[in-house]
C-alpha cells in the first residue's frame, strides 16, 4: 500500500518518468527507490503521507469562504495577478484567492485544532 509502480518500460533510459514530479513532492519519498533498471520507476510514499478517500470538500470550501477567500470568477485578471493576492487550492483545484495568507492559515489551523475541520486539512 505504500509503493507506487510506474507503468513504463524498465529498459528505456528516459529520465522524465524516473524523476520526482512537482505534484508528487511531499507525497513520495525522493530517495527511497530501488537500484538498477527499476530506479525511479518504483517509488514509495513519504513517511508522513496519508491517503484519504471519500472526503467531502464542501465543508472545507465553506470554511475557506468564511475565512475571507474571494471567488476567482468575480475577480478581474489584474486583481488575481496583483502582488499580495494568493490562490487557495484544495486538492489541486482553485477555491479562491486571499490577500491575507497569514491570517487565513492561522484561522484554518485554529478551526482544525477545535475540531471544526478534518485532521488532514
Amino acid at each position: 500500500m505504500t509503493r507506487v509502480n510506474s507503468q513504463f518500460e524498465k529498459t528505456r533510459k528516459v529520465s522524465g518518468p524516473r524523476s520526482l514530479q512537482p505534484s508528487q513532492w511531499g507525497m513520495l519519498c525522493p530517495s527511497d527507490t530501488p537500484e538498477g533498471e527499476a530506479c525511479g520507476l518504483v517509488k514509495n510514499l513519504a513517511l508522513l503521507a496519508h491517503i484519504t478517500t471519500d472526503e467531502d470538500t464542501g465543508p472545507i470550501e465553506r470554511l475557506c469562504r468564511d475565512l475571507g477567500t474571494q471567488d476567482v470568477a468575480a475577480m478581474t485578471g489584474n486583481e488575481i495577478h496583483s502582488e499580495g493576492t494568493y490562490l487557495v487550492l484544495l486538492n489541486g483545484l482553485v477555491v479562491g484567492a486571499h490577500t491575507r495568507p497569514h491570517w487565513f492559515v492561522r484561522g484554518l489551523r485554529t478551526m482544525r485544532r477545535r475540531g471544526m475541520a478534518g485532521e488532514f486539512v
